[in-house]
């Protein structure tokens, strides 16, 4: 009886949330997916997206769901 869950990380994840990059304006499925990118720890690019970090490696990072809420304000 495994977890439901396991072995889905990254936007195989059902919890998974767009990020997109500021300075690049590329967007990824996942806070994984670009900490593959970077070379980094997927929590770094996690606690930059929830604003405890300023940036990681250089790059200004942000969930795309918090981008829409803050343009509706």
């Amino acid at each position: 009886p495994r977890n439901a869950f396991y072995g889905r990380t990254g936007a195989d994840s059902p919890f998974s949330k767009p990020v997109i990059d500021l300075d690049t304006g590329e967007v990824f499925p996942s806070a994984t997916d670009l900490a593959y990118k970077l070379g980094v720890n997927p929590n770094s690019v996690s606690r930059v997206c929830r604003g405890v970090r300023k940036a990681i490696k250089g790059h200004r990072v942000a969930y795309t769901s918090n981008l829409e809420l803050n343009a509706e304000v």
